[in-house]
């Protein structure tokens, strides 16, 4: 839940003023994957539910897809913030 908050706060904070908002920056797509990884991450959370008196989840295919996508999400994130290379001047 947390995890989804953060996200939220996240893009509020670099869609909320014009000064922040830079179409060319990375910032603003790192946010969105995040908050869409958040996003399946508690889709995830849903499925691996186990009700009281039940010893299987509610749905292990919701689950492992939503860790999967959640990751994945995650995972570009991180991608994009890495530095980019300084070019070299010949």
């Amino acid at each position: 839940m947390l995890f989804l908050v953060s996200s939220v706060l996240a893009c509020h904070a670099v869609t909320i003023a014009d000064r922040l908002w830079d179409p060319t920056a990375r910032t603003w797509r790192v946010a969105w994957l995040n908050l869409a990884g958040s996003i399946a991450f508690g889709a995830s959370a849903i499925g691996a539910y186990v009700a009281p008196g039940s010893d299987q989840p509610e749905s292990v295919a919701l689950a492992n897809l939503g860790t999967f996508l959640g990751a994945i999400g995650f995972l570009l994130g991180a991608l994009l913030m890495t530095p980019r290379p300084e070019r070299r001047a010949s």
